[in-house]
């Protein structure tokens, strides 16, 4: 079949305009694709559920992502920690992420104790911050029951102590309270995505 010079033209631009459009939308770089959509008004991110949680754990929010106290609060309820927890949410730093493994990007850093808690997080979507905010609750749990202690030169986790320099030849999700934390996130991730989309 031989086609008309019309038709090639047309052909050619639809294949171009096709080649530009997926450049623009799928090879920015440094710019996750979500977030660059979201940005361009092509996607709308879907809001939580009213919901009305009793507790009396106090939750200081002061970022720019309103949802992330709600996230936080609901949280600690399904993990059963209600009872006078602090939480204060705030933006990561470079400065907090440098005493970081460079190898690793860090999405959040939670520090505390005596019910007293800081929690870091970058800038990320609902659905991240439900992910990435279940591993830092599980953490959380870790230290109000003792399990995780943390100390200047080492670390107890449910009874054994591992020293600095022992944890710095572990690869990061294989240190046993990181483990735990990876393995139960996903539970508490499904619960809290339920709770707060209804489905």
């Amino acid at each position: 079949m031989k086609l008309t010079k019309k038709q090639l033209v047309v052909g050619g631009g639809v294949g171009i305009l096709t080649l530009i459009s997926s450049l623009f939308f799928f090879k920015k770089p440094d710019i996750d694709r979500f977030k660059f959509k979201m940005e361009m008004g092509l996607l709308r991110e879907e809001t939580f559920l009213p919901l009305e949680i009793n507790t009396t754990n106090l939750i200081s929010n002061k970022t720019d992502k309103p949802y992330l106290d709600t996230i936080v609060s609901v949280g600690l309820h399904e993990i059963g920690l209600n009872n006078k927890i602090a939480v204060a949410i705030r933006p990561i730093s470079d400065r907090i992420k440098e005493n970081f493994d460079s190898s690793m990007t860090l999405e959040a850093h939670l520090m505390g104790k005596n019910s007293q808690y800081m929690l870091f997080i970058d800038e990320m979507g609902r659905d991240a911050a439900i992910r990435v905010i279940s591993h830092e609750l599980i953490h959380l749990k870790q230290y109000q029951s003792g399990d995780l202690v943390l100390a200047k030169d080492y670390v107890i986790f449910k009874g054994k102590k591992y020293y600095d320099f022992d944890i710095y030849e572990m690869k990061y999700e294989r240190r046993p309270w990181e483990a735990e934390a990876y393995l139960e996130q996903k539970e508490l991730y499904n619960k809290l995505y339920t709770k707060l989309y209804g489905k």
